[in-house]
């Protein structure tokens, strides 16, 4: 009998909660306008929908969450990102969305992904190709159910209970019972006996649902395991938080030690001052009726499906439409200046010309472009604008006269390929590391590349950094050299199966070594490992770069055009 294998998945349930919350964090909406009619058409702020996974032990609210923007630039949706079954897992779902709009976003920008989905999102995506992975129920138990005879319940001639102590319980010992007790065949049967085992020791170890109760037993014949009740002290109010179920089995040739364990625990629990027990069943396993038997009810359900594998395009229409995505999670303040111009300002990076720009989306005449951008940026020490498109040479000769220097760009994509995992290698000198450990080689590269710069500016350089992890997952590489100090990195930045390539540098004393080559390569792989299936970046039209990138792989699809003014001229 099991309760469920709720810790393969924090999304093994997908709980919809808390419907009437307003959306905190990246998800809210921050588009304002300098004219009332062009904010009234966003239209007003609708409630978030949470699609919650019953088994996140802590609180989630300070984790990443990747965000994906409409095409219209307004939040969409935002999950966590994790991998089950080889796949990515789109958790904890969050959407200001109608469901039909969920739909077509997540469709289109997460194929072959899992989903966590409450029943009438994941239905609603099954007849759309999507498949089922696991229908799981959630039951609980009030605990004052408890007879007055479950306490301390009758076992077998020859058995008896023993508590766990996570501290020195052998998890091996648990392994024939609980392995015997999820035959091929059954809804919750693992054929990955290595996983089932690494599962077994975060259950024990409290590391996925919380720590082991008291409550929590074995049922023991001599000196070996014969059936067990693991139970968490999971974060969060009953019945969605406190004592839960993370496994309960008996070996198949001891019948009804489940029911004996399950009884025991809920009136102990009861004694304890806990309300509630509450565990996940899996459809279609006989063991539901016996858990209504002693008088569990369903509290919740929900799906956790594969959305169908479908082609993303790797053309400029897709790398444009994440670039500027980037823009938009990332600002501070999005200001709309008109059908084609968004301005994006953060006055915490004054000296930061990418965070406070002008962004050009389509063709728009050049005196219009610089009259947004003396107005948005009039109070600004610069002037910068950023077309995603391309230009005509009278376009840009037009920004020049009027004071901008001119940097051409290409935009490149790449699609990622199971070569990619293979080709990383053990013997790479790349990692990955934190932010910290990036910080001081990156103050260093900008005083080598702006040698004018002052220490404010380069901190604020440097500090805008932290901007890379709002609404994305951020894999940070690095390179060192013997003494430890990072001499070349890069950085992956993913949401949804679209990720970029951004910022490949190397020390001046370590190049012409390979590193590059490393850092790319160890990208690729990071990616494959996602589940991210198109790479993106930028490079200089006219450098070295360009061609570089094209052997690793990389095509040229489009271009994009920065214009700077260093000082503003009066």
């Amino acid at each position: 009998m099991r309760a469920g294998s709720a810790v393969r998945s924090r999304a093994d349930t997908g709980v919809l909660l808390d419907v009437d919350a307003p959306m905190a964090g990246p998800l809210s909406r921050r588009l304002i306008s300098e004219s009332t009619a062009a904010a009234s058409t966003l239209g007003p702020a609708t409630p978030a929908r949470h699609y919650r996974d019953i088994v996140t032990h802590h609180d989630v609210a300070d984790e990443p969450r990747e965000v994906l923007l409409t095409r219209e630039g307004i939040s969409g949706v935002s999950y966590l990102r994790d991998t089950r079954d080889g796949a990515p897992l789109a958790d904890l779902l969050e959407s200001n969305l109608d469901e039909a709009q969920i739909i077509d976003l997540v469709l289109d920008r997460l194929p072959g992904w899992q989903l966590a989905a409450d029943p009438a999102l994941g239905r609603a995506l099954l007849e759309r190709g999507a498949m089922t992975v696991r229908h799981a129920h959630t039951l609980a138990i009030d605990t004052n159910l408890a007879g007055t005879d479950w306490h301390e319940p009758t076992l077998p001639d020859g058995l008896n209970f023993v508590g766990v102590d996570p501290s020195t319980l052998d998890i091996m010992s648990l392994m024939p019972s609980q392995r015997e007790a999820y035959p091929p065949g059954h809804p919750d049967h693992d054929p990955d006996i290595g996983l089932n085992i690494g599962l077994m020791v975060l259950i024990v170890g409290g590391e996925i649902l919380g720590p082991l109760v008291p409550e929590s037993a074995l049922v023991m014949n001599g000196d070996e395991v014969v059936a067990g009740l693991l139970i968490n002290q999971r974060h969060g109010r009953s019945p969605h938080g406190g004592p839960w179920v993370a496994d309960v089995w008996r070996h198949p040739d001891h019948r009804g030690l489940g029911t004996l364990l399950l009884k025991r625990a809920i009136a102990r629990l009861r004694d304890r001052g806990e309300p509630h027990l509450t565990l996940t069943v899996t459809e279609g396993n006989p063991a539901r009726a016996r858990y209504e038997a002693l008088g569990f009810t369903l509290a919740d359900e929900a799906l956790r499906i594969r959305l169908p594998e479908a082609t993303l395009s790797a053309g400029l229409d897709t790398a444009r439409a994440f670039l500027l995505e980037s823009m938009q999670v990332r600002a501070h303040q999005l200001v709309s200046l008109g059908d084609s111009m968004i301005g994006v300002r953060d006055d915490r990076y004054p000296f930061s010309y990418d965070n406070n720009a002008v962004l050009v989306l389509d063709d728009m005449p050049a005196n219009e472009v610089v009259a947004a951008a003396e107005h948005h940026l009039a109070d600004a020490g610069h002037r910068q604008v950023t077309i995603l498109a391309s230009v005509s040479a009278e376009w840009a000769q037009h920004l020049v006269d009027a004071g901008y220097s001119h940097q051409p760009m290409v935009v490149m994509t790449r699609r990622v390929t199971d070569l990619d995992a293979i080709e990383t290698g053990a013997e790479s000198p790349v990692a990955a590391t934190d932010e910290p450990g990036v910080a001081e080689w990156v103050t260093t590269l900008w005083g080598i590349d702006l040698p004018g710069a002052s220490t404010d500016q380069i901190r604020q350089l440097v500090d805008r950094r932290a901007l890379l992890d709002i609404g994305s997952t951020v894999v940070r590489l690095a390179a060192r050299d013997d003494s430890g100090h990072v001499v070349a990195s890069c950085d992956l930045i993913a949401r949804g199966g679209i990720a970029e390539v951004d910022a490949v540098s190397a020390h001046p004393d370590h190049r012409q070594r390979g590193l590059g080559r490393s850092l790319m390569r160890a990208a690729c792989g990071e990616a494959h490992r996602l589940g991210v299936r198109v790479l993106v970046l930028t490079a200089l039209r006219d450098d070295w770069p360009r061609e570089w990138y094209a052997r690793l792989g990389f095509d040229t699809v489009g271009e994009q055009h920065s214009f700077t003014r260093a000082t503003p001229t009066h």
